[in-house]
């Protein structure tokens, strides 16, 4: 079994993760405008990603029609061999 936290305080997350508590996070767009640490939201899930190393960072994407979603998917997937994507 797995267990991923919902969430994107990267010091919470840390704590979890070398708790061994967790084995990744899960976010949304709402997450993101809760612990934003800048006007791009790709600061702070590089940061995230940064944060899980090798556990998954499981991403939403927020595009309202099907292009925008697939080229923001690609986007985000990008960032890492451990993201996987939510739409």
């Amino acid at each position: 079994m797995k267990i991923f936290m919902d969430g994107a305080n990267c010091d919470v997350l840390q704590h979890y993760r070398r708790l061994g508590l967790i084995q990744g996070v899960t976010t949304n767009p709402e997450i993101f405008g809760l612990f934003a640490v800048s006007k791009n939201p790709l600061d702070l899930l590089k940061k995230i990603v940064a944060t899980m190393e090798e556990d998954f960072v499981f991403a939403q994407v927020a595009g309202k029609d099907v292009d925008t979603q697939v080229e923001e998917a690609k986007r985000l997937f990008a960032m890492g061999p451990y993201m996987v994507i939510k739409v």
